[in-house]
């Protein structure tokens, strides 16, 4: 299991853990530790799970855009729900662990 250093007290941690065993630093965020939080919130409400991965504007976009086709064009609006549950899900795996995205 791979080790690093928390960023407030700089004590070795697994990579694994969600909070640092020494001072208690939060190391995952939200839709980091429960990944299927943001997949599960754009399935009830497009968007949403951007919104709560910090991807405010990608999110309004698909909730805009998923309301506005559903109303036009209901099989155009249910693909754009389906590519929001989809991005929700997605993650990158070149993303920093830890420090600010």
């Amino acid at each position: 299991m791979a080790l690093s250093n928390c960023p407030e007290c700089k004590g070795t941690v697994s990579e694994a853990a969600r909070t640092c065993p020494h001072c208690g630093h939060p190391l995952m965020t939200f839709h980091q530790a429960y990944p299927t939080v943001p997949p599960l919130l754009s399935l009830v409400l497009p968007g949403s799970g951007q919104i709560l991965k910090g991807q405010t504007l990608m999110g309004l976009l698909f909730l805009f855009m998923t309301v506005f086709l559903y109303l036009l064009f209901f099989p155009a609006g249910l693909l754009i729900h389906f590519l929001a549950i989809v991005d929700a899900a997605w993650v990158d795996p070149n993303r920093k662990r830890f420090g600010r995205d």
